[in-house]
């Protein structure tokens, strides 16, 4: 049993549209590798407390607030204790 292939005619615009669908398509592929790429802390972690990223700056903040509340002293507390 024999199939011929038919020669099937599309128009130019649909030709164009399902170019460019494809080319959107292509480039969304691409760029959610780059992203993933960039990303891969965000995207390899469950939850974004456990990323290397949300670990760093949390301990860099509470470094900060225990410098500022017991190794700074502000002005107005140097100038009660004079």
């Amino acid at each position: 049993m024999d199939t011929k292939s038919k020669n099937i005619k599309y128009s130019k615009t649909s030709k164009i549209i399902g170019f460019i669908i494809c080319v959107i398509a292509l480039v969304s592929f691409v760029g959610s590798l780059v992203y993933m790429a960039y990303n891969e802390d965000f995207v390899r972690h469950r939850q974004f407390e456990d990323t290397y990223t949300f670990r760093n700056e949390y301990g860099r903040t509470i470094g900060n607030v225990l410098d500022y509340y017991i190794n700074l002293v502000s002005e107005t507390n140097i100038k009660r204790k004079v």
